[in-house]
């Protein structure tokens, strides 16, 4: 069954704050930043409020099954090498933080955040924008042109929408793709433009004359071979 894709929600987590960008419908909803600079235990409450409120501004059909995601969610995965006490303590917070995020959108968006790391991040918004993305900064500054009603917005905080709206956009991305993989007439076409397409038309005849001549070589060897046995 193809899901209907029009709900997305990005997540990056970063320092004291956890960054979202809702897409509903091709459009972007509701972005911003939820402060989570508050004692370790509070960590899940805050982001379940938080969570809570952006499903609010979600419409969907309340007769849905319960299976049925409320909106799909990406997460930015952080990788660090810890070279010190504080780098892996930080590492730590950060893994316990990402946890909590993935069992409270599970909770309440009824659904597991699909993982992005900075690499998949930065092909993807090069792909789509035609800029060149090697950096956080670079995705930043590519984001600054197109979220210009968000630029009176703190820079920390600013930064961290920035790597949520990339994911949320790597989000829909990979689950259109999904989706147009899983149908059979989408793929169909595909398949028939590509059996038309000139290139490939023409490699597949290549291929297939250079297999033939190889058969015909083997069939004249094995005939002189065998008439040489024959005479002797």
């Amino acid at each position: 069954m193809i899901r209907t894709l029009d709900r997305y929600l990005g997540l990056a987590a970063s320092g004291n704050y956890l960054s979202y960008c809702l897409i509903v419908d091709d459009v972007l909803r509701k972005a911003g930043a939820i402060s989570i600079r508050c004692h370790a235990k509070d960590h899940s409450s805050r982001i379940q409020e938080a969570f809570k409120l952006i499903r609010s501004d979600i419409e969907y059909k309340r007769d849905t099954p319960d299976d049925s995601p409320v909106c799909f969610v990406g997460l930015r995965s952080y990788h660090m090498t810890p070279r010190s006490h504080i780098d892996a303590r930080r590492q730590y917070n950060q893994c316990r933080i990402r946890t909590i995020v993935e069992c409270q959108a599970d909770s309440i968006f009824r659904t597991k955040p699909y993982i992005f790391g900075e690499r998949e991040l930065f092909q993807t918004i090069a792909r789509i924008t035609n800029e060149k993305i090697t950096s956080t900064t670079s995705l930043v500054d590519c984001c600054r042109k197109r979220l210009t009603s968000l630029l009176s917005v703190d820079p920390i905080k600013f930064n961290g929408i920035a790597v949520a709206w990339a994911t949320v956009v790597c989000l829909k991305r990979k689950l259109e793709i999904e989706s147009m993989k899983l149908d059979p007439n989408f793929m169909g076409r595909v398949e028939s433009k590509i059996k038309t397409d000139k290139i490939v038309t023409e490699l597949v005849a290549s291929i297939e004359k250079e297999r033939d001549e190889k058969i015909g070589m083997t069939t004249k060897y094995s005939t002189i071979t065998l008439q040489h046995l024959n005479y002797n």
